[in-house]
């Protein structure tokens, strides 16, 4: 079992030279070669593009790096249905799953665009909770001024000020999922790639 499919693509490459079972966590893709359960990363995106519409947020940002798969499918289904809501994106900075990455690409966008932005999508919670860091210090209140939403639901969300509004993953049903497909592929039997619904938890920011 692999997870961070993204991070860890020449792992990936060797287990399948060596002919071992393999089940990874990321995206999942017609043409992969290997058994993948993931997130709907890209109904994660359209989810996050929908409550911006419904909130009146109309000049957007993201934040991630599109180089990982997830990322990727986060951002195109952010874009297209922002695009498809007359909204703007104004930016995308490529950052790491990180605190530190998401305040520094939210600093390097309010360099760019100033009080323009009106909402952000992470592509994960931790970078979402940086960027509300870097909001706050230029004095612009979530979410009156920005909304900024989160992805993950991780165990900080609904504990940070203001409570995260973020995509949930449900990872408990993808462990039980990775566990059945890997002892499947053990025992020889066919297992499939399966993608998992994500649902948008509305909190406060």
């Amino acid at each position: 079992i692999l997870l961070g499919q993204g991070m860890h693509n020449d792992a990936v490459a060797d287990i399948e030279r060596l002919g071992l079972p393999l089940v990874v966590w990321g995206a999942v893709r017609p043409d992969s070669r290997h058994v993948v359960v993931g997130s709907d990363n890209r109904d994660g995106g359209v989810l996050a593009a929908d409550r911006m519409e419904l909130l009146g947020r109309k000049r957007l940002v993201f934040l991630g790096d599109t180089e990982h798969a997830e990322v990727a499918d986060r951002h195109e289904g952010f874009t297209s249905r922002l695009l498809d809501n007359g909204a703007t994106l104004l930016g995308t900075v490529p950052c790491e799953f990180s605190f530190v990455a998401g305040h520094d690409a939210m600093q390097e966008l309010l360099n760019q665009h100033g009080n323009q932005i009106d909402g952000v999508f992470a592509s994960n919670d931790a970078i979402a909770m940086g960027a509300i860091r870097a909001l706050a210090e230029v004095g612009r209140r979530i979410p009156r001024d920005v909304a900024v939403i989160g992805f993950d639901d991780s165990q900080s969300a609904s504990f940070f000020v203001p409570a995260l509004t973020t995509v949930r993953q449900h990872w408990n049903e993808g462990g039980r999922l990775l566990a059945r497909k890997a002892l499947a592929a053990i025992q020889g039997e066919h297992a499939e790639s399966e993608e998992m619904p994500v649902e948008l938890i509305v909190r406060s920011s």
